[in-house]
């Protein structure tokens, strides 16, 4: 999808460029992303978000084989209804433990998902207004190798401009 919207991009300009001289701006969407004062703030709170899951994940594996070693020195001694409850009781634990993890990994990536969306959403507006005020055609994002070179003469790098709106 990426590399079709270049190309309609690159068409345009060709298109456009015999009749009048179209002004496109480009910048790079990584970049202008984690510059943001927000960025470094979200950043900070999924990073306290991951710590305290690892925290209780550690935990609850750490009483998980406490559990475990108990049933290892008790098997031998306990009679078989003991052992099948007690085995029951490990795999269900151990169930549980999974489904936590699973959790939790899904619960962060969403957090991530959320934070950078909001991010996005006025990283967008600001290229709005920069394309708006300096009249481009087109603003291209320069990630992911979907523009690999930009002729400077013909376009104006406009990173600074959508910095200074998202102050």
């Amino acid at each position: 999808m990426k590399r079709f919207c270049f190309i309609v991009c690159c068409l345009f300009m060709v298109v456009c460029g015999a009749k009048a001289q179209y002004l496109f701006g480009y910048f790079s969407y990584d970049n202008v992303l984690k510059q943001m004062p927000e960025y470094k703030q979200e950043r900070a709170k999924l990073d306290s978000l991951k710590m305290q899951l690892d925290a209780e994940t550690a935990r609850v594996e750490k009483d998980f084989n406490e559990k475990y070693e108990e049933f290892l020195e008790g098997q031998k001694d306990y009679p078989p209804i003991i052992l099948q409850k007690r085995q029951l009781e490990l795999q269900d634990a151990m169930d549980r433990n999974v489904a936590f993890k699973e959790k939790s990994r899904a619960a962060y990536v969403q957090a991530e998902r959320d934070a950078e969306d909001l991010l996005r959403v006025k990283i967008n507006d600001a290229v709005k207004q920069v394309g708006a005020e300096l009249r481009c055609a087109f603003i291209l994002n320069t990630d992911g190798n979907v523009c690999p070179w930009v002729d400077a003469s013909r376009g104006v790098d406009v990173t600074l401009q959508i910095l200074d709106k998202l102050k």
